[in-house]
């Protein structure tokens, strides 16, 4: 009897150690570190724009009039792609410039134009210091930044005219230390039109044949990418 008692207290006290450890998730823990430092900005969500966004991929694309959200196509005109051949490097200075663009929403509140470094990462940087661009890409304001919080109605989001207040060509600038979205007037205010060599990899993209690019609808993408034809970089 004594022998069975003391068994069942060892498996009780083995019971209770394991219980004691902390649990693991399988799952692995999301990071929204670039560049290894974790200095980026972490990524704005906007589930409303994400659900719109995947619904037209899927429903195979949108009128000619509306964008990939639904909402009324804002027409921004040609983007002046002489503007990317630029530097190859920049100051800190002029990344942190840059990274402090901001939006004004319908209700007065600030917010980016897309991706961005974390304000306080540059407080005891020597913004002299020479930063690498890797490359520049043009892009246009994020509309998932666009939250209704911030005053974007579904009635001003479908005003082209109003929307114009807000959405504008934005460069991409890619950097050994974060990535930047930043307008189009103040990208040029820092890089000079076909001036030095283009970045790294804008200079690699103009190499390539014309007939490696393609513009498609976003419905002809869905299909070419079911099919493995569209390679992204």
């Amino acid at each position: 009897m004594k022998n069975k008692k003391q068994r069942n207290q060892k498996i009780q006290n083995n019971r209770n150690k394991r219980n004691s450890r902390p649990k693991q998730s399988s799952r692995p823990k999301s990071s929204t570190k670039m560049f290894g430092d974790g200095n980026q900005r972490p990524p704005y969500e906007n589930r409303k724009m994400q659900q719109k966004y995947m619904d037209s991929i899927f429903r195979g694309g949108t009128p000619p009039d509306k964008n990939d959200m639904g909402y009324a196509m804002v027409d921004l005109g040609e983007f002046p792609s002489e503007i990317l051949g630029g530097e190859q490097t920049i100051t800190l200075g002029q990344l942190k410039m840059m990274n402090e663009q901001w939006i004004t929403t319908p209700n007065g509140n600030q917010i980016p134009y897309g991706r961005g470094i974390k304000d306080d990462w540059f407080n005891d940087k020597d913004l002299d210091e020479k930063v690498q661009v890797m490359m520049c890409q043009p892009t246009n304001s994020s509309y998932f930044h666009f939250t209704e919080k911030d005053g974007f109605t579904d009635e001003i989001l479908n005003d082209a005219k109003e929307m114009k207040k807000y959405f504008c060509w934005v460069v991409r600038v890619s950097t050994s230390k974060g990535t930047v979205d930043c307008p189009l007037d103040v990208f040029s205010k820092v890089f000079t039109p076909s001036k030095g060599k283009l970045p790294v990899m804008n200079e690699i993209l103009n190499r390539l044949p014309k007939e490696c690019f393609k513009t498609v609808t976003v419905g002809e993408m869905h299909e070419l990418m079911k099919e493995g034809k569209v390679a992204f970089l």
